[in-house]
C-alpha cells in the first residue's frame, strides 16, 4: 500500500472507525480492500496474510513493509490497539482491533519487556471490566480469550498473569460478566494451538489445570445453586441468564482436556470424562444431582436442556472416580431421578430436553453397568419408565430422529448383559427387561418400515 502524506499523520477516532466499518460491512470489494490497507498500516500485526484475514492462525511468513511511522515494533503497535479498543465505542472496530491484536498477542508477545506485557494484560482485563457489560457477548469471548492467551503465554514468567482468573473468581468483575470470561479463559486453554506452541502451553495447561479448574467449577456451582428458582416458573430473566452461564461454564470445565489426548469429536458418546480424584470432595457431596434435577423441574428451556447436557457430562465420569458405596449412592440417585423425569414426562415436549435425555440414558447406561441396584427398586422403576418412554419415543421418530441412536444404544447395553434365564426373575426386573426388550424390536422395526414407506 503506497500512502500519501495525510495518512503519515496521526489518524482520528473516527476515521478509525469509518475504516473499520467499511472494512467489515462495506458492499463494494474495493472499498474493503481499501479499508483493510489503512487499517493494516496503523495496526500491523508483523504477521500478515491470507490466513489471518479470515480469522485463522498466521504462520507469521509474510511481513508488513509499510507501518505506521510511530509504530517501531509489536510493542507501539499493541498500545495503539488497546488505545483504540478503550476509546472506540463501535462494535465493529472492537471486534477488527481485537482479531487483530490477537495475532499480534500469539506471533510477537515475546518481544514485549515483562513491563509491556503487564500493561497490555491490565489493559484488556480493564477494558472488559469498563464496557463488558455494555458489549455483545461474543465481543467479551474474543477481548477475554486474547486476555487468556496473554496469561498463558506469561503465566511462568508473571506471577501477576496467575492472578487474572482469582480476581474474577474474587468479584472484580459482575457476576454474570466474570462467569462469560471465566468460560472464555477454559475455553482458550482448552483449544489447541498451532504445533509451535504446543509443548509450553501443555506445561501451562497442567498448571491451569492444577491449580485454578477446580476452583473455576466450585464457582460454577454455587452460581447454579444461588440462581436455581426456588419454585417452577418462579425464576427472573437475570437469573435464567445467571443460571445459563453457570451451566454453559460447568459444561466447559467436564469438557476440559484433562488428561492431554483430545478425543475426536466423532467418539464423543463412549468417552469417560477423566476427572482427577482431587475433585472427590466437590462431586461426591449430598445433594450434588439434586441440584441438577431439581433445577430441570423448576426451569424452562433452554436453560432445562442446558442442565441436562451437564447431567450427561456427569453421568460420562470414569466409575473408578467413585469408591464402591459412593457409586451405588451415585447411581441410585441418578436412576431415581431419570425414573422420575420419564414417569412424569416433565419438560419432554421440548425437542431439546427430550434430546439430551435420551443421551443422558446412554451415556448412563454405557458408563455405569448397573449392576450396582439390579436388585434395588431404582432399577426396576427406571427400567419400566425408560420401556413406556421408548415405545413413544419410537412412534416420534420425525420430531427427533437424532434420538433414535441413543434410545437403541440403551437397550443394546441392557440386552448384551441380560442373562436369559433371569427372565423370570423379579428380584433383578428380568421380567421387565423380558417383556421390554421384543417390544422395542418390534417398535423400531415398524418405526423403519414407516420411514421406508414415505421416502
Amino acid at each position: 500500500m503506497n500512502v500519501n502524506q495525510s495518512e503519515a499523520s496521526q489518524p482520528t477516532l473516527e476515521q478509525l472507525d469509518g475504516w473499520c466499518e467499511q472494512a467489515l460491512s462495506a458492499a463494494s470489494g474495493e472499498a474493503r480492500t481499501s479499508a483493510e490497507g489503512r487499517l493494516r498500516y496503523y495496526f500491523p500485526t508483523f504477521s500478515e496474510s491470507a490466513a489471518e484475514l479470515s480469522g485463522a492462525f498466521s504462520s507469521g511468513s509474510e511481513r508488513v513493509l509499510e507501518v505506521f511511522p510511530t509504530i517501531k515494533g509489536p510493542a507501539e503497535a499493541a498500545q495503539l490497539m488497546t488505545w483504540f479498543l478503550h476509546q472506540s465505542s463501535k462494535v465493529l472496530s472492537q471486534s477488527y482491533v481485537v482479531r487483530r491484536l490477537r495475532v499480534l498477542v500469539l506471533n510477537h508477545l515475546g518481544v514485549l519487556a515483562d513491563e509491556q506485557k503487564e500493561a497490555l494484560r491490565a489493559s484488556l482485563l480493564e477494558a472488559v471490566r469498563e464496557k463488558g457489560a455494555e458489549m455483545p457477548g461474543f465481543l467479551v469471548d474474543d477481548i477475554t480469550r486474547t486476555l487468556a492467551l496473554v496469561v498463558m503465554f506469561t503465566w511462568f514468567d508473571l506471577e501477576a498473569s496467575r492472578e487474572v482468573v482469582d480476581q474474577v473468581l474474587a468479584g472484580a468483575v459482575p457476576q454474570e460478566l466474570g462467569l462469560r470470561m471465566l468460560r472464555a479463559f477454559v475455553e482458550e486453554f482448552n483449544r489447541e494451538l498451532p504445533a509451535r506452541y504446543i509443548a509450553r502451553q501443555r506445561r501451562v495447561v497442567v498448571a491451569f489445570r492444577d491449580k485454578q479448574l477446580r476452583a473455576i467449577f466450585e464457582h460454577a456451582l454455587a452460581a447454579m445453586r444461588a440462581a436455581t428458582p426456588a419454585a417452577a416458573g418462579a425464576d427472573t430473566a437475570e437469573q435464567r441468564r445467571q443460571l445459563s452461564a453457570a451451566l454453559l461454564l460447568q459444561r466447559e470445565c467436564l469438557g476440559f482436556d484433562f488428561i492431554g489426548l483430545a478425543p475426536d469429536e466423532a467418539s464423543d458418546d463412549a468417552v469417560a470424562i477423566q476427572i482427577p480424584s482431587s475433585w472427590k470432595d466437590v462431586v461426591q457431596t449430598d445433594g450434588f444431582l439434586d441440584a441438577y434435577f431439581d433445577g430441570y423441574v423448576r426451569s424452562a428451556p433452554p436453560v432445562s436442556s442446558q442442565l441436562i447436557e451437564v447431567l450427561v457430562q456427569v453421568a460420562s465420569i470414569r466409575r473408578s472416580f467413585y469408591m464402591e458405596a459412593v457409586r451405588v449412592q451415585f447411581v441410585r440417585r441418578m436412576a431415581r431421578g431419570l425414573a422420575d423425569v420419564l414417569s412424569g414426562a416433565v419438560g419432554l415436549d421440548d425437542v431439546e430436553n427430550y434430546h439430551h435425555l435420551c443421551r443422558l440414558l446412554a451415556r448412563f447406561r454405557c458408563i455405569h453397568t448397573l449392576v450396582e441396584i439390579e436388585d434395588a427398586s431404582e432399577y426396576r422403576d427406571l427400567l419400566a419408565a425408560v420401556a413406556a418412554f421408548t415405545m413413544t419415543g419410537l412412534t416420534l421418530w420425525e420430531w427427533s430422529p437424532n434420538s433414535i441412536a441413543p434410545l437403541l444404544a440403551f437397550w443394546a447395553k441392557v440386552a448384551a448383559t441380560h442373562d436369559a434365564r433371569d427372565d423370570a426373575n423379579a428380584a433383578v426386573a428380568g421380567d421387565v427387561i423380558a417383556d421390554a426388550l421384543p417390544r422395542v424390536v418390534r417398535e423400531f422395526l415398524r418405526a423403519m418400515v414407516a420411514a421406508t414407506a414415505r421416502a
